[in-house]
């Protein structure tokens, strides 16, 4: 078991080197997308103008990544390299609010130019998947604004595109332009739902689940016509439902 720990580790580790390495061209510390798509949000919005964009999203998951591998270091009793881990996550994370967070919102950033952008593709509501390692005014601010029905929050979950957008286009070849999608869900939900702001996380989980039981697994749910679904089964939604499922029931325990 101490091998494949330690095997984890360095290959896990040299993943998580890689992103500053190869996607930080612009050497301003937050990796950058080179597609839309690689935000799972197929043709998300934030990408109309520009291939490649520091994304928010990306390096919310790098402060998670950098944490862990913080943990499996000290399982490992390498306590000075995780204590470096450590470090990397608590300054990613400090990167994140000085350059991207303007007040209100988690910004692209243009890579090369530094151009900020501001879009209707719910990516920037994705580092709400940091939770209680955001502050306190930036959590409620997201978890506020995706309460707000129509704008992203819909009955049946959050919509990857603003309801009021141009560039609403939910359809099975459209994912990111309003669909409501498993992952985002998850991210989403489990971030607030381990948080001050587990109310938000309770209502838009409560709604995506019993979405996903009535429409019997959809990858692809409409935001707004009841029933439409796209891509049916699969394991991507099932999980998720399994997953918010039992954080739904330990929270209300």
């Amino acid at each position: 078991e101490g091998e494949k720990l330690e095997e984890l580790y360095k290959t896990i580790g040299k993943w998580a080197d890689w992103f500053l390495a190869c996607r930080d061209e612009d050497g301003d510390g937050l990796p950058a997308y080179e597609h839309g798509d690689e935000t799972g949000f197929d043709d998300c919005t934030l990408f109309i103008d520009h291939m490649q964009v520091a994304s928010p999203d990306l390096s919310a998951y790098l402060v998670l990544l950098y944490e862990a591998l913080g943990d499996i270091a000290r399982l490992l009793e390498k306590e000075d390299e995780a204590a470096d881990w450590d470090r990397q996550s608590r300054e990613m994370l400090d990167r994140m609010l000085t350059l991207m967070w303007d007040g209100s919102h988690f910004l692209g950033i243009v890579s090369g130019t530094g151009e900020k952008l501001l879009s209707g593709s719910l990516v920037h509501y994705l580092p709400a998947v940091l939770g209680d390692r955001l502050p306190p005014e930036v959590l409620d601010k997201l978890a506020d604004d995706l309460l707000t029905d129509g704008v992203f929050l819909t009955e049946w979950g959050l919509s990857t595109e603003r309801l009021d957008s141009d560039w609403l286009e939910p359809s099975i070849t459209s994912i990111g332009r309003g669909n409501i999608v498993p992952p985002a869900m998850l991210f989403i939900c489990a971030g607030l739902l381990g948080s001050r702001r587990r109310d938000a996380g309770r209502l838009i989980a409560g709604r995506y689940c019993t979405a996903l039981m009535k429409q019997g697994m959809p990858f692809l749910i409409h935001p707004i016509i009841e029933g439409y679904y796209g891509f049916g089964g699969g394991s991507w939604p099932a999980c998720v439902y399994t997953i918010l499922g039992r954080m739904l029931t330990e929270d209300a325990e």
